[in-house]
Formats: structure tokens, sequence, C-alpha cells
């Protein structure tokens, strides 16, 4: 897989905090990107009309568009998601006492809410990891070395947490979600430092045991605080995984056709080059194919 060379957004005044990565959704014909800004000042957003994504507009903290009390925590990610013609934005909040949302009509933002559900801890540096699936939002947060999950139908959120059975995260990451071929994927890097994992869900429920990328990452270990990253492509004919190799230092993927079987493992290329990300924890983050 080869891609153009990395550029700077065009927009001026684009500073992410370090160890966070931004996030992006297609909503309305509209990419927009969303990110922690460096000035401890909440999430900050810009979008673009072009598939060529030359022209972007000027950033704007959701603060002033109506979030108001946006905070989120030092060194974590915001996700977001389309669900029912309405963009949900979650994040670990600054005060590192739960999960926040808010919700984008496709003109104002919501006043910031807290995920009221008893029991919620996330880690220090992790973010919460979002996907939409057999009509509900499905919501993943890591503690300690589990991954909890929830779901919300549009009108309320189940009334409690469930662990994934199996799951034994590394510190300092967060999950990854994705649904492909009408199972909803969610992958990890294992404690063991053994690579990436899997779990997947059909009909409300996940398999009692995940499943290792073995062969996949064939002994290339991910790098420490990063999370892998999952996309699907091609008309949704494609699934791809990225994640950041340890030895190198930067991008590599694999590609599966049915979820099940993995191809060998790739570096990525931008125009010849391999693209490093910054040091801090940082890791890739999803991009979309998509036609105006």
């Amino acid at each position: 897989m080869s891609l153009t060379k990395p550029k700077s957004l065009p927009t001026q005044g684009v500073n992410v905090f370090p160890g966070s990565s931004p996030a992006s959704v297609v909503f309305r014909d509209t990419l927009y990107l969303f990110y922690a800004g460096s000035g401890f000042d909440g999430v900050w957003v810009t979008s673009t009309t072009e598939s060529i994504g030359k022209t972007w507009q000027p950033i704007q903290n959701l603060n002033t568009l109506g979030a108001k009390s946006l905070g989120i925590a030092q060194g974590t990610s915001p996700a977001v998601v389309e669900y029912k013609d309405a963009l949900y934005l979650f994040f670990n909040g600054s005060g590192r006492d739960g999960i926040y949302v808010t919700k984008f009509n496709g003109q104002t933002w919501t006043q910031v809410a807290k995920v009221e559900i008893a029991n919620t801890k996330l880690n220090e540096n992790s973010s919460p990891c979002v996907a939409v699936f057999e009509g509900l939002l499905y919501l993943f947060y890591t503690s300690g070395s589990n991954i909890f999950w929830t779901s919300f139908d549009g009108n309320a959120w189940k009334t409690s947490w469930t662990q994934l059975r199996g799951v034994f995260a590394a510190p300092g990451t967060s999950p990854s979600a994705a649904v492909f071929n009408d199972k909803l994927y969610l992958f990890f890097n294992g404690i063991g430092n053994d690579g990436t994992w899997y779990s997947t869900c059909f009909g409300g429920k996940f398999a009692v045991q995940p499943i290792p990328m073995t062969g996949t990452n064939g002994g290339m270990t991910f790098r420490p605080g990063t999370n892998p990253d999952a996309a699907v492509l091609n008309g949704g004919y494609l699934f791809r995984l990225f994640w950041v190799d340890d030895a190198t230092q930067t991008v590599f993927y694999s590609d599966s056709v049915d979820g099940g079987n993995w191809k060998p493992q790739k570096k990525l290329s931008c125009d010849g080059e391999a693209p490093i990300p910054v040091s801090g924890g940082i890791s890739v983050s999803q991009g979309f194919v998509w036609d105006i």
C-alpha cells in the first residue's frame, strides 16, 4: 500500500496534545477531523468537503460551538462516530472521572454530558472506543488490563458495563472497533507483549475467547503505549489493520478479505517513505475512503 507523502494541514493553528491522536469521520459529505488541543483547551475540529483535502475550514473549539465545558484528559484522544444521523463524540474527562459525550446534529453541539453508568474507571492514559453495530452504538474502555463495553439504542444506555472474557490489554493502550462482514471486531494489544488480538461480536454476544493475530505480526511487536487501528476499505470488501511496530517505530498493516485469514504484514509506504509517528505514544489514526 503506497500513499502520498504526508502533508501538514493547511489550516493554521493546529497543535495536537502530545501523546494523543486525531479522530476523523465522514458526516453528510464532509470529512471532519477532531483533536485534543495542546493548550489544555479541550477538543478542536476542522473539516473539508473536498475529496483531495486541499482546503480545510479554520479550526474551532467545540466549547464555542455548544459543548461549553469539554475538558479532555491529558494524553488521551477523542472518539467519534455517526449514529442515527448525528455525530457522537466521546472522551476521557479531564478529571479522569469517567466518559463524557457531546452530540452534533449538523448545526450545533450539545452541552457535554457524562455517560452515567456506575463503576466507569478508565486507565489514566486510555481513550474510549466506539462503533455502530446492529442498530446500537457500542462504547468500549480499558480498565486495568480489562476491556468493558456497553451499548446505547438512541434513547438510553444499558445500565451496566460488561467485561470481555479472556481479554487482557497492554498498559497504556486503547482498543479499536470496526464492523466487517456483519460482525463487530474489537482489536487490542496484548498484555504479554504478544502482538494484537481481536474479539468478535454477532447477535449481541462476544466470542468466549479472543483470537491472536499470529502469523501476521510475524514475531514483530507493537510499540508500547500505542494502539491498533482497523479500517474497512474498497466498498466493504477489504479489512485492514494498522499498528506501530516496536523495532522500526514505523506503521505496519495487514489485510483480510474474510475477517479471519490475514495476509503477511507490510510496512506502510508514503510515496516511498515510511512515516514515523512522533514519540510519546501516539498511534495510527484511521482514514476514510469517501466520495463527494
